[in-house]
């Protein structure tokens, strides 16, 4: 069940540690868009304040996922973001529902999205969590146990 808060941030989702605190934050945009496109919409909410500078900034399009480590961060500087493809991260979401991701529109996106992190925060912290790219390690265990909500 998806339960929802205000936020001051860019994001439809948000995850939060136990002490309240922004983990992850996640926008998405119904399209197909390139790495360069990805970058130039991070780097302006970023210049507005619009991301929050301990969280990790994931932005989910049709037909990728891309994941920044957190603007404070050293790594953030130096490592450009992971990519993954959303049909490889979300296809079982919507199979259920008998789409695809580059079928759907922003609010599947959202609950396939919600759901996916909702199921890795669980699995990580169980110790049950199949990593699809050794890269995740590092936002998977910035998710471990947090809640997540999605925005009004």
């Amino acid at each position: 069940m998806a339960s929802f808060v205000a936020s001051p941030l860019q994001a439809d989702i948000l995850v939060t540690n136990e002490a309240g605190v922004v983990v992850a934050q996640i926008e998405v945009k119904a399209r197909f868009g390139g790495p360069q496109w990805a970058k130039a919409l991070k780097d302006a909410l970023a210049r507005w304040s619009a991301i929050a500078p301990s969280a990790y900034f994931v932005l989910v399009t049709k037909d990728s996922i891309y994941i920044w480590a957190p603007i404070a961060s050293e790594e953030s500087v130096s490592h450009p973001p992971i990519v993954l493809s959303t049909n490889a991260v979300l296809g079982k979401y919507f199979a259920r529902v008998g789409l695809t991701p580059e079928e759907s529109y922003e609010e599947p996106l959202i609950y396939a999205m919600s759901g996916w992190l909702r199921e890795t925060a669980s699995n990580v912290q169980s110790g049950r969590f199949p990593i699809p790219s050794p890269e995740l390690t590092s936002f998977a265990g910035a998710i471990s146990g947090a809640d997540v909500r999605l925005t009004e």
